[in-house]
């Protein structure tokens, strides 16, 4: 009878060990992932957020010269005419609004955070703390740990990267209101000197 419990004890021993290495292994695969995450976030989306805002900056610096050139050429034929000033000043106000936008959007006003914060020594001194205290799950913790300071970094330059995008966005949305704002002016007048 006293042989039973023992060997039910041990294999439910090997069944927890075995549990607990199944959990490392998840742990790890975690980590894995979560970094992956943090990197496409940190460098990924942001330099294609940064090449867009730079293709924003041309798009609306090309249509201010393109204003200024035109309104040199066509202001003698404007005068008198109420509607393709106010078409004109919305194209000229839209390229300077995305461009002033964009220029804002570009630095990523929140910054992006880093893994370990505030400091890998932080990260380190807690294993030391877990190790000094005789804890046979250091490692386990550890990933466990770090896993969570990936995750607030993640969430963090998500956040940074979202409000870039915003910001993005309202840009093409100005280029666009530009655009077709010169367009109606150009076919006003098109109208009115044939």
């Amino acid at each position: 009878m006293t042989d039973q419990p023992m060997g039910a004890e041990r294999t439910e021993a090997q069944s927890l060990a075995q549990s607990l290495e199944q959990y490392q292994a998840c742990l790890e695969k975690t980590f894995d992932l979560a970094n992956k995450d943090y990197w496409a976030q940190y460098l990924e989306v942001s330099k294609h957020q940064t090449g867009i805002a730079k293709t924003y900056l041309w798009v609306a610096m090309l249509l201010l010269g393109l204003y200024g050139s035109g309104y040199t050429r066509f202001r003698f034929d404007l005068e008198g005419h109420f509607f393709p000033y106010i078409t004109f000043a919305i194209a000229i106000a839209g390229a300077a609004g995305a461009f002033v936008v964009c220029l804002y959007a570009i630095p990523g006003r929140n910054g992006y955070r880093e893994i370990a914060s505030p400091s890998w020594g932080a990260l380190n001194h807690q294993a030391y703390d877990l190790a000094a205290s005789r804890n046979t799950d250091i490692y386990r913790i550890f990933l466990q740990d770090l896993i969570t300071a990936v995750d607030e970094a993640v969430a963090h330059n998500l956040e940074t990267n979202t409000k870039r995008a915003k910001f993005l966005r309202l840009t093409s949305w100005l280029l666009i209101s530009s655009t077709g704002s010169a367009i109606l002016c150009l076919i006003y007048m098109y109208g009115c000197l044939n």
